[in-house]
């Protein structure tokens, strides 16, 4: 069943993004060095995510866009000429431009936003062309296993479409499954020895982490090589 309802005040609108650190802007940039033109990319919301889009656009790689939610980065990378298709998206979260944009594009028939059976269905996200899913998380733990839930004292947020975006880019030939967190959040590191909530994605679907130490590219290795990898990329 469907309820339909209308708000005077139309769509949410959050407070602006704060502006990435350098740390992320670093993450962009190594992020952006991954990618090759023509590739589907699905991107986390957020300050990482914006920075993600600045490494995309500073280095003129053009992509697919297909995510579960686009925030204003997907008009910033339509506005540099970079996007190859129309979006896919679940749903929109960001600035009146944003839903004017979208509003633009489905007036004109090429609707953005789908219904999840579509945006999220992975057969479809494994094809062609190749997935690029860079999603963060909240810790790793020692073997590239990821929490994107919380702390051990506070929750974050829910697991969203991390796992199934994750599981696809992995299974998508010459896709890749993108970890892209900070090192240290608040003086202490993401990387942590076991996590404080349930696992979110497997290590078997992390591909890549990347942090502002740069990319540790974990394909084909076992346990301790991943160990040896990570550590490169969580100094101290």
């Amino acid at each position: 069943m469907f309820v339909l309802g209308e708000a005077p005040g139309g769509p949410h609108a959050p407070a602006p993004a704060a502006t990435p650190s350098a740390e992320h802007e670093a993450i962009g940039r190594h992020v952006a060095g991954l990618l090759t033109d023509g590739v589907r990319l699905q991107w986390a919301p957020g300050t990482l995510g914006a920075a993600v889009v600045d490494g995309v656009r500073a280095a003129g790689v053009r992509v697919h866009a297909d995510s579960g939610l686009l925030g204003d980065g997907v008009v910033t990378l339509d506005e540099a000429g970079l996007l190859l298709s129309d979006p896919v998206a679940t749903y929109l979260v960001g600035t009146p431009a944003l839903y004017a944009w979208a509003d633009a594009r489905g007036r004109a028939g090429h609707p953005v936003v789908h219904r999840i059976e579509h945006t999220h269905e992975p057969s479809r996200l494994a094809a062609e062309p190749p997935l690029i899913a860079v999603n963060t998380a909240v810790e790793v733990d020692l073997d590239g296993q990821v929490n994107v839930e919380g702390t051990r004292n506070a929750l974050v947020g829910g697991i969203g479409g991390h796992p199934d975006y994750a599981a696809a880019a992995a299974r998508s030939t010459r896709g890749l499954s993108v970890i892209a967190v900070a090192s240290q959040h608040r003086g202490r590191s993401t990387r942590v020895e076991h996590l404080s909530r349930p696992v979110t994605t497997a290590a078997h679907d992390v591909d890549v982490v990347v942090t502002e130490h740069g990319p540790a590219d974990l394909r084909g290795l076992d346990r301790a090589e991943r160990r040896r990898a990570l550590d490169a990329v969580f100094p101290g």
